[in-house]
């Protein structure tokens, strides 16, 4: 829009703030007809156009366009119109991306998620990147298995006057803890002593 005019009354140039307004308004008309024109064309689309994974676990592609690529509104747009009533819930990325599985694949698609190896285990077991037992990997269950946790968190509270007179902040709970990572007959729930000489001396953190 012109702010003027000349003498000759011709229009002034437009102002640097209003030629970029201008073009910020293009570019947010011309990504919202973008976006009218993929909803309308993923409204046409049905369950011929999905291709799946190779574990057949999730989708690749929806008429050649990657899956990963599509918003949530054509997401449920699509589900849509192949005959899927989305709840509520289920109104997230993965949550559409599951119904829609569950719906062209049915009991399949059960028993391969199913059959995913779970990938939950017991806190105290040995990740698969240590290949043996070791000091730290004990120390490390000694602080969190149910005998040495409680200690473990005592030790962030409050020092007591005992604590402040001898200096020996927290001494029970370090002691204790020291204590049950010696004890040999811990070795099932805490791993063993890589070196049986490495017995500890002291447990504490500055």
């Amino acid at each position: 829009m012109a702010v003027g005019n000349n003498d000759d009354g011709s229009p002034l140039p437009e102002s640097p703030d209003t030629t970029k307004m201008k073009m910020k308004e293009k570019r947010m008309n011309d990504k919202a007809e973008k976006a009218a024109e993929l909803l309308a064309w993923i409204q046409t689309l049905r369950e011929k156009d999905i291709a799946l994974s190779n574990d057949s676990l999730s989708i690749d592609s929806l008429s050649g366009l990657k899956w990963d690529t599509i918003p949530l509104t054509c997401r449920i747009r699509f589900a849509r119109a192949i005959k899927i009533t989305v709840r509520i819930r289920d109104r997230t990325m993965k949550g559409i991306s599951n119904v829609i599985l569950a719906k062209i694949q049915g009991e399949k698609y059960r028993e391969l998620v199913k059959a995913v190896p779970s990938k939950k285990r017991n806190a105290l077991t040995r990740p698969p990147v240590l290949t043996g037992d070791a000091s730290l990997y004990r120390i490390i269950n000694t602080l969190v298995c149910d005998s040495g946790k409680p200690m473990f968190i005592g030790t962030r509270t409050k020092y007591s006057a005992y604590d402040l007179d001898t200096r020996k902040a927290h001494h029970s709970y370090w002691e204790g803890m020291c204590t049950l990572y010696n004890d040999s007959a811990n070795d099932e729930h805490i791993g063993k002593i890589s070196d049986p000489a490495g017995a500890l001396i002291g447990f504490g953190v500055n």
